[in-house]
Formats: structure tokens, C-alpha cells, sequence
């Protein structure tokens, strides 16, 4: 938040996915979100199936940058639908913060990438 603090969820009883716990919002991202405008002046949402795997590998190589070094660094050289799929990265997190918890937007301060979970299940066979 703009004061300095961290925000934390506790996630329901009743949910099907970690009862109870602890989480960091995370949001959902929209691919319907990420529009870019062709030189021809038509927008471009989701990627055609040839560029798919352009962009794939753009989407890896950008994850590692910005591990690496953070998300501005990584930015300076990447391409503008790097940019685009990151905003929206960060902007789904400060919906779900806003819808979950009305907080308004102007109290948050910007979003930073701390790391990524991956959350496991725990079975009896495990």
C-alpha cells in the first residue's frame, strides 16, 4: 500500500483450493485485455496461431528478465506486447485488491514482483 504495508488474504473455509490460508492477491489476467493496433489500424487481441509460439517463447524469455532484473529493466528491451501482457499482469492484481477488499486504487501503491508461487496439493499418496 501507499503507506508502506503489505497486503494479505485469507482465503475461505469453504473453498476448494487452500482453505484458510494466507495468499498474496494475485488477480486474473484477461488475454481479452491485451490489444495491440497493427500498423493497419485494427486491434490484435489474441495471438494468431503462427505467431503463437513467437510469442510463447517472448512470454518465457520476458518471465526470466524480469526475475532476473525486474519488470522495468525488462521492459526497456522488450516489445510493446511485452508491455502490454505485463500492464495487465500487474493491473489484474490491483483489481482483484480493489474488488476483494474495497480498498480504493489511489491507496495502493505500485505493484512489485516479489516472486512467483506455485502451489502444490498434498495427497495421501504423497
Amino acid at each position: 500500500t501507499v503507506d508502506g504495508y503489505v497486503l494479505l488474504l485469507r482465503r475461505g473455509e469453504d473453498v476448494g483450493e487452500a482453505p484458510g490460508l494466507l495468499v498474496f492477491p494475485g488477480g486474473h489476467p484477461e488475454p481479452g485485455n491485451v490489444t495491440l493496433v497493427d500498423s493497419d489500424g485494427t486491434g490484435d487481441g489474441d495471438a494468431h496461431m503462427a505467431d503463437a509460439e513467437v510469442k510463447t517463447q517472448g512470454a518465457r524469455n520476458l518471465g526470466a528478465e524480469i526475475a532476473s532484473h525486474g519488470a522495468e529493466v525488462a521492459l526497456q528491451s522488450g516489445t510493446d506486447w511485452d508491455a502490454a501482457v505485463t500492464e495487465e499482469l500487474y493491473d489484474s492484481m490491483l483489481r482483484e485488491i480493489t474488488e476483494e477488499t474495497g480498498l480504493p486504487r489511489c491507496q495502493l501503491g505500485k505493484p512489485r514482483f516479489i516472486g512467483a508461487a506455485r502451489r502444490k496439493e498434498i495427497t495421501e499418496e504423497t
